[in-house]
């Protein structure tokens, strides 16, 4: 861990990825990110991006763009009564807002992680078990310490000058980052393709990974 949090904020988060790459040796490499993680990867991107072949964005939010779309409470609240979770997962996320002791906040999460996914079965299940485990309030905190508007200005006007292709993927079932923010995220770079998966949540490798893998396979494989 770092000595300080501001060192988990997603620009300082994008050169570990750049001491990676040199570290193996890596000339050029492809990068593929998802959720928050293609913030650093957008910031990756802009700072080196011609250490980049391919860039894949899996359910990306909008917060680096500017944008806050709210389709993702549309789409969850879209699909009240797909199931019997739905209830026990709108008051879970009502109770997010106030909790601040880490054991409840986990539990909370897990009986909201239904919204998270394109149905709610074994696959599903036993990904969101492991979810919580993997919450840290501390580098949650710090992702966006010390990004000015001026960084996130520059940021912005690195991604327009990004020559490798971009894929960015959304589900139509993804009540976290929903789809608007994948449209948002797909219009910041000047060579990007932007795909929806059909019944598909925030996780479109739990939810479907034989439509996923097809996908990024062609697209890392395609010719110039």
């Amino acid at each position: 861990p770092p000595a300080t949090p501001g060192a988990y904020a997603f620009p300082r988060l994008a050169e570990d990825v750049e001491a990676l790459r040199a570290h193996l040796g890596l000339e050029r490499f492809a990068l593929l990110a998802h959720d928050a993680g293609a913030a650093t990867a957008q910031a990756y991107a802009a700072a080196h991006p011609e250490r980049l072949t391919h860039l894949v964005l899996l359910n990306p939010g909008s917060r680096l763009q500017g944008r806050l779309p709210d389709d993702a409470r549309e789409i969850f609240e879209a699909r009240a009564a797909e199931a019997d979770w739905w209830e026990d997962a709108y008051v879970a996320v009502k109770l997010l807002g106030h909790a601040t002791d880490l054991d409840e906040i986990r539990g909370l999460l897990l009986r909201a992680a239904p919204m998270a996914y394109g149905r709610w079965e074994l696959p599903q299940q036993e990904h969101a078990a492991d979810e919580g485990e993997q919450l840290n309030p501390v580098p949650r905190a710090a992702f966006w310490q010390g990004v000015t508007e001026a960084r996130r200005q520059a940021v912005l006007e690195g991604l327009r000058a990004v020559p490798a292709p971009v894929l960015v993927v959304t589900g139509d079932r993804d009540a976290i980052t929903g789809m608007r923010s994948g449209e948002a995220v797909a219009a910041s770079f000047p060579h990007a393709r932007l795909r929806t998966l059909h019944e598909v949540g925030h996780y479109p490798w739990v939810d479907e990974p034989e439509l996923l893998r097809p996908l990024v396979e062609d697209f890392l494989t395609a010719p110039d």
